[in-house]
């Protein structure tokens, strides 16, 4: 994976439900349950990972090599110019980042730069920070981004304020809300708030607080219901992303479309991919944008 801006982040190959990646000097392998192929690279290169996630049923766990845990995690940062983001080996495999988003997040930055306005922003299902981090980095002198940084875990707030600070970023305005975003939502109307930027990258399962449960196929329509109500009359950008192989760019541009002054034809849609330059690619989800005319 190759950027303009450097990185310190490489998508190398993937294959027999593995992902291989390299971030600074560290390769770690991963599961990727979407690559049914067979891998690209040397198996002599994928051997030299230094921290692997291992399943066994239902349960996984990470094996280090030459290292422990806690001597690999000591610069363990993802980097994009001035953005960067700590990275940790979570128990469920993940790391902190979700590094097919990285067009988005340029794509962000460039929008909200470009608009020449202050804009107050909503970033649903926001986890560690990436879409907050780089939609602040868009506001342009005197042309604040007001990012509203909305998560339902705790934990990834926390680690979302953690990853603001380590950028240098603390004088930008956001505002970290640990809540249910549909929850979230419907009291930003009854208050009667509204943003002009709206961000959503929801999991295709989850559990939601209280014990309900969140399928994406069933609540995409409320979500967007309540997206409709938030943006106001004023809109500038719409971003929604999605990882259901079950739903469509078609879907997905369909919902954007029926947003408040946007026509089919002003929809982009992109997959989510993580590209090799030697190894094979990983696709990792959709995404439909808008953003208004210049």
């Amino acid at each position: 994976m190759r950027f303009m801006i450097p990185t310190n982040y490489t998508f190398l190959d993937c294959g027999y439900g593995k992902r291989l990646e390299k971030i600074g000097d560290l390769i770690l392998e991963r599961p990727a349950p979407q690559a049914e192929w067979e891998p690209r690279l040397s198996a002599e290169k994928w051997q030299e990972a230094r921290a692997r996630y291992v399943r066994q049923g239902n349960q996984g766990h990470w094996v280090f090599t030459t290292e422990d845990s806690e001597t690999l995690s000591r610069d363990f940062y993802f980097k994009y110019g001035p953005v960067s983001m700590e990275l940790r080996f979570s128990e469920n495999g993940q790391i902190g980042i979700y590094p097919e988003q990285l067009p988005n997040w340029v794509w962000l930055k460039e929008t909200i730069r470009d608009c020449g306005r202050e804009l107050r922003i909503l970033n649903g299902f926001a986890y560690t920070g990436g879409s907050t981090l780089f939609s602040s980095l868009g506001g342009s002198e005197g042309k604040e981004a007001d990012v509203c940084h909305v998560d339902a875990s705790k934990s990834a707030v926390n680690w979302a304020r953690q990853n603001r600070d380590i950028s240098n970023l603390q004088d930008q305005t956001v505002r970290f809300v640990v809540e249910d975003i549909l929850r979230f939502m419907e009291r930003e109307i009854k208050r009667g708030r509204s943003y002009q930027g709206i961000i959503l990258d929801p999991p295709a399962f989850g559990r939601a607080p209280g014990g309900r449960t969140w399928v994406l196929k069933k609540n995409l329509p409320e979500l967007m219901d309540l997206s409709i109500r938030l943006l106001g009359n004023d809109p500038e950008f719409f971003l929604l992303s999605c990882h259901d192989p079950e739903i469509t760019m078609e879907v997905l541009a369909a919902h954007i479309a029926s947003l408040p002054g946007v026509s089919p034809g002003e929809v982009e849609t992109l997959n989510l991919e993580l590209p090799s330059t030697e190894g094979n690619s990983l696709p990792n989800g959709i995404a439909a944008r808008w953003r208004r005319g210049k």
